[in-house]
């Protein structure tokens, strides 16, 4: 059985075509079931590759008038409209009252509702009611729209899969502790840029409740993407309320021309990469996927690892709370730092004279992706600086020497990264292996410790 039903199409006055539809998902959202409004415009035509907006919670956030009007003008590309309400569970048994998952859809990190739009809904919609139409799929051309939680739900769709999505409208968004969304303005500072270009909107007098204050929420997402250095708008409503501009034509309009401004010549960028990670990478030399099954061997280290304990020279010399993954030097020779996918921390200890551990404390702290399967560094390395690398779920983790987190550095298709390591030979390439087995490496702006090099480097940190 389709998993489209209930379908009415309904001609616009414009001359274009509403279509609404009931949409029962079973593969990404299993059991669950939504309404669609899909408009399509007279500027679409079959077989002619165009553009798609998705918008949260049904068709609110875009007037068919100004896509209409605007894409005859050339100032946004033709595009297909596509309103999504958040989805419901039916009652399965009698008594029972449907249950609405907004707030685990649109507030919820991670890749899965997103996934659906991509991967489930778009293909369906193309297939059974627009065939002979098709979508572009340069991420270029593709834009999503959303207002409180839904607003998180269009910036996290730009972010998890930002090799479909681009830009976005987000007005009041849930950068709250609904479910973890008071955590993605720090995500937004310490994280390679990805490509997105945003308008937000928010107004002073805007919701407050337990999990935070959305205008407060707005104004560090503001500072955060400023930082960052991301293609963004942000307007404040003076005395506005929660939604101030939802639903409102003439921020639809601006917004729409903001966003797709030199569509057809500029893609989206950003302004240069922020301090911390500026010092690691350039956006001039990315990740390149190789042809390798092994990583290069790392450097020497005396000790080895037996579950939780610590040794040197088959003698126990200190045990970690959590089965040892990776072991590595500091640059000065004088620390061990050990790693752990069962913690958090990645730990550091005190070497002595005479090869024994102590002083043991949590010296970085990591990030944990959301639902994550490992929460700790499967592997760890460092280079000249005493910086440390930790292989995480969520991409390459660096510390200062101090045990500041500082940056994230995601691999290709935001694929967890399960080891990391310089190449001896060329200690200014980094090498990261993805939990799919694939290995990746890139030129990098500092350097690891090439092979045989004994030299008792000074660690050294970054001005604030």
């Amino acid at each position: 059985m389709s998993r489209i039903r209930e379908i009415v199409r309904t001609p616009h006055e414009l001359g274009g075509e509403w279509i609404t539809f009931i949409y029962y998902s079973e593969k990404i959202k299993p059991g669950t079931h939504r309404k669609v409004d899909v408009y399509v415009p007279t500027t679409v035509k079959p077989g002619n590759p165009c553009a798609v907006l998705f918008t949260m919670d049904g068709p609110r956030e875009a007037d068919p008038e100004i896509i209409e009007r605007l894409s005859k003008e050339g100032t946004i590309p033709p595009m297909i409209y596509i309103g999504v309400t958040a989805a419901f569970f039916k009652a399965s048994l009698e008594g029972g009252f449907d249950r609405t998952v907004r707030s685990p859809e649109y507030d919820g990190l991670g890749s899965g509702y997103a996934d659906l739009l991509i991967d489930e809904l778009l293909p369906d919609i193309m297939a059974e009611l627009l065939p002979g139409y098709a979508v572009d799929p340069s991420p270029e051309m593709h834009q999503i729209n959303g207002c409180s939680s839904g607003g998180i739900c269009a910036w996290n769709a730009c972010w998890e899969r930002n090799d479909f999505f681009r830009r976005c409208l987000i007005n009041s968004p849930t950068f709250s502790s609904f479910r973890g969304g008071d955590s993605m303005t720090v995500l937004m500072r310490k994280y390679e840029p990805r490509l997105i270009r945003c308008f937000m909107t928010v107004g002073t007098d805007d919701m407050e409740n337990s999990s935070g204050n959305w205008y407060l929420e707005a104004l560090s997402a503001d500072a955060a993407m400023k930082y960052a250095g991301y293609e963004y708008r942000f307007m404040v409503f003076q005395d506005g309320k929660h939604g101030v501009s939802a639903g409102d034509p003439t921020i639809q309009e601006e917004s729409l021309r903001f966003l797709w401004k030199d569509w057809q010549t500029v893609p989206v960028g950003n302004k240069g990469y922020p301090p911390r990670i500026a010092d690691i990478v350039t956006i001039e030399k990315p990740w390149e996927e190789t042809d390798c099954r092994e990583m290069p061997e790392k450097t020497p280290c005396p000790y080895t690892a037996n579950g939780r304990q610590i040794l040197r020279d088959g003698k126990v010399m200190a045990e970690l709370p959590g089965n040892v993954s990776d072991l590595t030097l500091s640059s000065d020779k004088w620390r061990l730092y050990a790693a752990t996918p069962e913690r958090r921390f990645v730990y550091a200890f005190a070497i002595r004279p005479d090869g024994s551990l102590d002083s043991r404390y949590a010296h970085a702290h990591l990030h944990i992706k959301d639902d994550a399967a490992v929460i700790g560094a499967p592997g760890i390395c460092i280079d000249a600086y005493d910086r440390l690398y930790a292989a995480t779920e969520c991409g390459i983790q660096t510390t200062s020497q101090q045990g500041e987190n500082n940056t994230i550095l995601p691999l290709p298709g935001n694929v967890p990264c399960v080891d990391v390591g310089f190449d001896p030979d060329a200690p200014d390439t980094l090498y990261a292996r993805a939990a799919d087995g694939r290995i990746f490496k890139r030129i990098v702006l500092t350097r690891g410790i090439g092979r045989g090099d004994e030299t008792v480097y000074e660690p050294k940190t970054a001005p604030f």
